[in-house]
């Protein structure tokens, strides 16, 4: 599960930091006055479909990679820190059908001091990553494509996109897992009884359903607030995780390729001097600058109504869904 798996890095990485202040003899609270810890880590996909963590943590001075690294920061305080922060950083999952689980990092960890001295070399006969070795390891897992994991290249939007993959069983069963697990859940007014059926399930009495808008479903976030009234501003814990979304990578969200905010520079930054820079490349090309140019914006009507049958039922449909939402609502305003 993607948020899972940031919380457990996260945990890790708070762990970590009170492993590494314990080795220098400091309060965990003053730990950032003494030494600043950054990372940068690439998460791979293993054919088996589960996440591989490559990731670069550096210890520095507190103002980061420029400032002098405190003298009892060694490589070897980092290692046994991580190793003490791999084995005991868990953390337990959502709740689903009455049970949880306890996730934690697995078993195989390796670990190896980068060496700037060594840069001239690819990798020693210790098995030291240089520099070098650094750029083009990042840059392997950068260009991978999703073939190894056989992780879909679009997003899921029905249970029929499922049953037309072309992946392995077992990617099939990862992915089919991710979207029953955010699959939506009777309707706790109008089918308290479970999922509607065609055979009749009561429904049929009530003319108008507010909380589902008489779909029978909602969301575990709508159960979620009626079971606990004082979360109203949080959704359920699986739903927090958006696993339909991201059924289609395997429930693992966000980008291959993350870091923390010092360990160079962000990728907002990067971005934005692009954009800045294809920018003035188009102007110069043009011979115009900033103030030259007017932005009009001009809009004209194409078409009215809808351009197949099919649209147009479904626009009625809607329409009367309204309708009834607005009757019931003025109903019981009349009523109160």
């Amino acid at each position: 599960m993607a948020g899972p798996r940031r919380d457990l890095w996260h945990r890790f990485a708070t762990y970590l930091k009170r492993y590494l202040a314990h080795a220098a003899g400091l309060p965990q609270r003053l730990f950032a006055e003494h030494a600043r810890l950054s990372f940068a880590k690439v998460a791979e996909f293993q054919r088996r479909g589960v996440i591989h963590f490559h990731a670069v943590i550096r210890l520095d001075g507190p103002e980061g990679a420029g400032d002098a690294t405190p003298g009892w920061a060694t490589s070897d305080v980092l290692t046994d820190a991580i190793r003490l922060a791999h084995a005991n950083t868990a953390i337990t999952s959502p709740e689903v059908d009455g049970r949880t689980w306890e996730l934690a990092f697995g078993e195989q960890i390796d670990i190896r001091p980068i060496r700037p001295a060594d840069a001239g070399q690819v990798e020693d006969d210790r098995g030291v990553i240089t520099d070098d070795r650094l750029a083009s390891y990042v840059a392997k897992y950068a260009t991978k494509g999703t073939g190894k994991s056989e992780a879909v290249d679009r997003r899921i939007r029905t249970q029929a996109d499922i049953d037309r993959l072309k992946v392995t069983e077992h990617h099939r069963r990862i992915i089919q897992t991710a979207w029953d697990l955010a699959a939506p859940v009777p309707c706790p007014d109008c089918h308290p009884e479970g999922f509607h059926t065609a055979e009749g399930c009561g429904c049929e009495q009530a003319q108008y359903c507010a909380t589902c808008n008489n779909g029978g479903e909602v969301t575990r976030t709508v159960l979620w607030h009626r079971l606990h009234p004082e979360q109203v501003d949080k959704p359920d814990p699986l739903d927090a995780l958006k696993l339909r979304h991201w059924a289609h990578m395997l429930a693992f969200r966000g980008h291959f390729l993350s870091k923390s905010r010092y360990y160079s520079v962000p990728f907002r930054q990067i971005r934005d001097d692009r954009r800045q820079y294809r920018h003035e490349e188009v102007l110069t090309e043009l011979g115009v600058t900033d103030d030259s140019i007017t932005v009009i914006n001009d809009w004209s009507l194409v078409s009215v109504g809808h351009r197949t049958p099919e649209e147009r039922e479904l626009a009625a449909a809607i329409a009367e869904r309204q309708r009834e939402a607005r009757k019931h609502r003025h109903s019981i305003e009349r009523k109160d």
